[in-house]
């Protein structure tokens, strides 16, 4: 007898229902953003410092507005800390994603989305209505 013969000789059609109901639940469980770590963290590839103009170095202090740095949960700027609510990747190559923000200067509920794209140790971010190259400080 095969696997799907004692399926459906050992549990019928409320037995499958219930096995089903059990992995869907699970994947929406899985997919959800509070069980998805990674989807609250700005990824590897993108934590460094970042500045407009070269040359620079990562553990140089600096008040130049221009200068962030990204670590695993938020993006250091001059005066402002950004927080992350969610990353999505968009495509692979280039590297770009959708990073959800939210700062400690503005209003908590108010969500900046930018897009991130990576080439090498170039950095343009978006927030959709202009764009800015940065270089990895060294």
């Amino acid at each position: 007898m095969t696997i799907v013969g004692v399926m459906e000789d050992g549990m019928g059609i409320p037995g499958r229902i219930s096995v089903w109901s059990l992995v869907l639940g699970a994947a929406l469980l899985l997919g959800c953003p509070a069980f998805a770590q990674e989807l609250r963290t700005f990824p590897e590839e993108l934590r460094s410092f970042w500045e407009p103009s070269l040359p620079c170095d990562g553990g140089e202090v600096s008040d130049r507005d221009s200068r962030f740095e990204i670590t695993a949960t938020q993006r250091l700027n001059y005066e402002e800390i950004e927080d992350v609510v969610s990353t999505e990747l968009l495509t692979q190559s280039p590297h770009t994603w959708r990073i959800v923000t939210t700062s400690n200067v503005g209003s908590p509920d108010l969500q900046q989305p930018r897009i991130y794209v990576l080439q090498g140790n170039l950095l343009a971010v978006s927030d959709g209505q202009s764009a800015r190259m940065y270089s990895r400080c060294k």
